[in-house]
């Protein structure tokens, strides 16, 4: 599970690593706690903070949440 939030990569901030990611989910239910574990993550008092700090109007933050399935990889760069 990856989560995607309107405000990312701007151009005065990245938002690297302010909302959750979740790997290894396998089955149903854990994939409906993921993505519940990802939304809710927009609300964490980090991401609230960079948020704050960088002075994004909380009103206008939205996350979807994108399901990939996981591979196993030999190699990475």
């Amino acid at each position: 599970m990856r989560s995607s939030a309107t405000a990312e990569n701007l151009p005065f901030a990245s938002f690297a690593g302010q909302q959750d990611t979740v790997l290894n989910v396998v089955g149903e239910n854990a994939v409906v706690e993921a993505v519940h574990r990802c939304w809710a993550s927009l609300w964490t008092d980090r991401a609230v903070s960079y948020r704050e700090t960088n002075g994004i109007d909380h009103t206008t933050a939205h996350l979807a949440v994108v399901v990939q399935r996981m591979v196993q990889s030999e190699v990475s760069a």
